[in-house]
């Protein structure tokens, strides 16, 4: 800073000049602008956010809401369908046991031999009723061994008829198809003979109970099915039936019968078959049978009760 009135140099903040002693004018205060904004600036990202945020909340929910997974959609239609399979295993359980109890296989069995009077009986069901597999084939290799032997003995004998005829049925020896295919023909002409007699039969049966057999019948049983056909009855009941037969013959007469019966189940390899039967107090089954080697021939065969059982 100069001095104004001797050009003296002056000292920073001099209030007189030290060379002529005049006073120095005072210095005007700086003008000061406005004043800055000393608050915060404001977060616009922030802000955005929070506006799209409260957009997103009042825009319609099936517009942004985020889309169902499947199970939510379709909860109820999958428990409805898993519930469905369900019951259709627990039914497939429930009727398979049904059918391999003795009860439901004695009444099958009864079913079907009752259509024999009406000419539409499945033989085959009515064997499987009665023997399982391996034992209807050891049988027909049984029956064959004595097809053979009948042929043999009477083919000496000229015309035979009744030999002709067994031949027309089993002209390749007996084999398990020939065997049934001869037992389904003689059960279809049953209906045609009854005709043939002029008898009507009219028959209802019901079944009554399923009872339990001693201990002993089980025990014979097993030795029989053993020694015949390498099979071992493990348990046995009785199911009971009741029938009430009409017959009518030509001749306008009427017979009115009302027995009780049984059929004697074994239990072989898990399923039920029958063998034996029970009739007026009686009990007959294939272990009771009589000892029959000492009847000619019969001894020969092998696998036959009472006889030779090396087959």
């Amino acid at each position: 800073m100069i001095c104004n009135k001797c050009g003296a140099e002056l000292p920073e903040g001099a209030a007189v000049c030290p060379e002529c002693g005049a006073e120095l004018p005072k210095a005007e205060p700086e003008t000061v602008g406005p004043a800055e904004n000393t608050e915060p600036a404001e977060n616009t990202e922030l802000l955005e956010n929070t506006e799209t945020a409260e957009k997103i909340e009042a825009a319609p929910a099936n517009v942004i809401a985020p889309k169902k997974s499947f199970w939510k959609k379709h909860k109820k239609l999958i428990i409805a369908i898993a519930a469905l399979i369900l019951a259709a295993v627990i039914a497939c359980v429930v009727i398979n046991a049904l059918k391999s109890s003795p009860t439901a296989r004695a009444k099958a069995f009864v079913a079907e031999a009752e259509k024999l009077l009406d000419g539409k009986a499945d033989v085959h069901k009515l064997v499987e009723g009665v023997l399982p597999d391996k034992a209807v084939k050891q049988t027909v290799d049984r029956l064959n061994i004595v097809y053979k032997m009948i042929i043999q003995f009477n083919s000496m004998s000229g015309e035979n008829e009744a030999l002709d005829e067994l031949k027309a049925l089993f002209p390749d020896g007996v084999t398990e198809d020939a065997l049934y295919s001869a037992l389904q023909k003689y059960a279809d002409m049953i209906p045609g003979e009854l005709e043939k007699e002029g008898i009507e039969v009219e028959e209802s049966i019901t079944y009554k109970s399923t009872e339990n057999v001693d201990k002993s019948v089980v025990e014979r049983n097993k030795v029989y099915y053993s020694a015949q056909f390498g099979l071992e009855p493990t348990d046995a009941k009785l199911v009971k039936f009741h029938a009430d037969v009409t017959v009518k013959t030509k001749d306008g007469e009427t017979e009115k019968q009302d027995p009780d019966f049984g059929l004697l189940m074994f239990k072989i390899d898990g399923k039920w078959y029958i063998g034996g039967f029970e009739y007026d107090g009686q009990l007959y089954d294939l272990g009771g049978l009589p000892d029959l080697s000492g009847i000619p021939g019969i001894s020969d065969v092998p696998g036959s009760p009472g006889g030779v059982s090396d087959f």
